[in-house]
């Protein structure tokens, strides 16, 4: 039966890493057959490093030559592909919920604020209020409303992220409000229907703010 390399590179190893594992490390000295004052430095724990360095490699090529190299591109493909209509498909969505709340009068102030908690779609002005408004674009609602995409833990993070705009604007001392926009988009040349939902929820989790 013939070896690949892989295989007798693997055998090697494990017989030299069974060799300096086992070895004493106060070796005899040659002459008087005393032990040393010094024992040899143990090998051990880096031969460990190399061989689960090795046995990763090996395994990564084997794992790449049952699922084949050109699947896994075509799934790479794939994946960069959905992220790319999902990532267009939202930032329409936003343009579109924008164009519709200037229109009923709002300001916009901020479009995709980012912090270290998340991104808060538009952050617009009502009057004296500054309204934080989440927008959710689906092409249908087959998988559920847009609205339910919008859950407690990710309410709790807009609810930081609009803490730490105020701060930053000083504006804590502003009246404010959240508010959700779903954007129902079923076919890119037709208009889409809106919906915005006022005092969507409330302030969550620490840093809560009175609207």
């Amino acid at each position: 039966m013939r070896m690949n390399l892989e295989e007798i590179a693997l055998i090697q190893f494990r017989a030299l890493f069974h060799h300096v594992a086992t070895s004493d490390r106060h070796q005899p000295h040659r002459r008087t057959g005393l032990p040393l004052a010094r024992p040899v430095k143990n090998l051990a724990v880096p031969f460990r490093i190399f061989g689960w360095i090795l046995l990763t490699a090996i395994s990564l090529r084997t794992w790449l030559e049952v699922i084949g190299i050109q699947e896994l591109l075509n799934w790479l493909i794939r994946f960069l592909t959905r992220r790319k209509a999902a990532d267009s498909l939202g930032n329409r969505g936003e343009a579109a919920a924008a164009l519709f709340l200037q229109r009923m009068g709002y300001q916009i102030l901020e479009r995709q604020w980012r912090s270290h908690f998340g991104e808060l779609d538009l952050i617009v002005l009502d009057g004296d209020v500054i309204a934080f408004v989440e927008v959710k674009t689906r092409t249908s609602t087959s998988a559920g409303h847009p609205t339910e995409a919008i859950t407690a833990l990710k309410q709790r993070n807009i609810t930081r992220s609009a803490l730490a705009y105020l701060k930053r604007r000083r504006w804590l001392e502003r009246r404010v409000r959240f508010d959700v926009i779903s954007v129902i988009w079923t076919d890119a040349h037709l208009s889409p229907s809106i919906q915005h939902y006022v005092h969507a929820f409330d302030s969550s989790g620490r840093g809560q703010m009175y609207c």
